[in-house]
C-alpha cells in the first residue's frame, strides 16, 4: 500500500470508478475501526463514524492533496474529527463496551481463555474511555502501525514533540486507569 498505489486508485475514483473506491475502503476500514475503538467508543457508534468517515472521504476526495499528506493521514484526520465531535457532543460521557462489542473467541481458545480475553478487552476499553479525548486520539493514532509521529502531528495539528509528550502522558494515564480498574 504505497502512496503511489493510493494515488493511482484515487485517480481512478475521480474518473468514476466505484470499484477502485471499494478497494481503497478495503485497505483502510480495519484501521479506521481500530482507531475508533481506541477512542473508547461503543460498537454501534464506531460503525456509524466509520461509515461517515468513508462517506466524507468519498464526497471530498477531490480536495485531497497528496503533496500535503498521505491518504491515510487525511483519512484518519477525518475519522479523528468525527470521533472528537461525537465525544464533545455527547458531553464527554465515558463510553464502555458491552459484552456484545467484543470479538468472537477463536477456535483454539477454550472457555477460560475466552473469558479472560473478554475481561481484558473490556478493561482496556473502559480505561481508554476514561482518558481525555486528546490523549485517546494520540494514543489511538500512534498505535496504528502505519502512522508515524510526524503523521500524527499533522492530523493533530501539533508539533512532533507535542505528540511525543501527549503520547507519554496518555500511556501513563492509561496505565493508572488500568490499575484502578483491577
Amino acid at each position: 500500500m504505497t502512496p503511489a498505489d493510493n494515488n493511482a486508485l484515487i485517480a481512478q475514483i475521480l474518473q468514476g470508478d466505484r470499484q477502485a473506491y471499494a478497494q481503497l475502503v478495503g485497505r483502510y476500514q480495519d484501521g479506521v475501526f481500530a482507531f475508533l475503538w481506541r477512542m473508547g467508543l461503543r460498537r454501534a457508534l464506531i460503525e456509524d463514524l466509520a461509515q461517515e468517515t468513508f462517506v466524507r472521504a468519498w464526497c471530498h476526495l477531490g480536495d485531497f492533496k497528496p503533496e500535503r499528506a498521505a491518504f491515510s493521514t487525511w483519512l484518519f484526520a477525518i475519522s479523528r474529527n468525527l470521533a472528537l465531535n461525537e465525544i464533545h457532543r455527547a458531553g464527554h460521557r465515558r463510553e464502555v463496551a458491552a459484552e456484545d462489542d467484543l470479538e468472537v473467541a477463536s477456535a483454539d481458545e477454550g472457555p477460560p481463555e475466552a473469558l479472560a480475553r473478554k475481561r481484558s478487552s473490556l478493561r482496556l476499553h473502559a480505561a481508554l474511555g476514561r482518558l481525555d479525548p486528546a490523549q485517546r486520539s494520540v494514543l489511538g493514532l500512534c498505535c496504528l502501525s502505519e502512522l508515524s509521529i510526524a503523521e500524527v502531528a499533522v492530523i493533530e495539528g501539533i508539533s512532533a514533540g507535542a505528540v511525543k509528550v501527549r503520547l507519554h502522558r496518555a500511556r501513563h494515564a492509561l496505565r493508572l486507569s488500568l490499575e484502578n480498574l483491577r
